[in-house]
């Protein structure tokens, strides 16, 4: 996995800004921790799952992301980044995979957000696909909204079916970055049928169906 490290030291830096002197120095604790014991996920664990109590969930004002951040989120981030950089390359997809396992719903929620930065070249990309197919409302909806991450390395079926189910759990499809250039003429056919459906069974159109099928070429 190749990590974008320039835009993570300047998120970091953007951190550091908007926490007080106190928090700021909890956060060097736990990055330094990671440091010293890269080859622990326990310690990797224990730190992140402790972010929420030990920096709050105050949200962050200026963010080189798309999307809405808190400090608990963008430090969560910034821990497992710490955690693959201290690694080998090569080992670094099976150790985002077991951290992923290992981690409750909040913490892959921000990973998944933030998947562009840790894995800019998209060899992940399957295992992003797979943690898709989620029950999850606020994990899909990390990977499909605000994220570049689909728009960048999907293939053509993969995308279709990321914006399907946008459309089906009734997301605002508007903040799926790319749709417009990577809408084919099968998406078009896709989703003219979802509308079909939906008024055959009563329902109505929703927003995002409306917006997709007016968008001109």
């Amino acid at each position: 996995m190749h990590l974008q490290q320039n835009l993570l030291a300047s998120l970091q830096s953007q951190l550091y800004q908007q926490l007080d002197e106190q928090v700021g120095l909890q956060l060097t604790a736990m990055l330094e921790k990671i440091r010293q014991s890269p080859s622990s996920f326990d310690s990797f664990s224990v730190n992140s799952a402790m972010a929420r109590r030990k920096l709050g969930e105050t949200k962050i004002v200026e963010c080189d992301l798309d999307g809405d951040w808190d400090v608990a989120q963008l430090a969560r981030v910034l821990l497992l980044a710490e955690l693959l950089l201290q690694n080998n390359i090569t080992d670094r997809a099976a150790i985002f995979v077991k951290v992923y396992q290992q981690g409750d719903e909040q913490e892959r929620l921000a990973w998944l957000k933030a998947i562009q930065l840790l894995d800019a070249q998209g060899e992940m990309r399957d295992f992003v696909i797979h943690a898709a197919r989620t029950n999850s409302h606020q994990c899909f909806a990390a990977i499909a909204l605000n994220n570049p991450y689909p728009a960048l390395h999907y293939d053509d079926e993969a995308f279709e079916q990321l914006v399907l189910k946008s459309l089906f759990m009734e997301l605002d499809v508007r903040q799926i970055l790319g749709i417009l250039p990577r809408r084919t003429a099968r998406m078009q056919a896709l989703v003219e049928d979802l509308r079909e459906e939906r008024l055959a069974a009563g329902r109505s159109e929703t927003p995002g169906i409306c917006w997709l099928l007016t968008q001109h070429p």
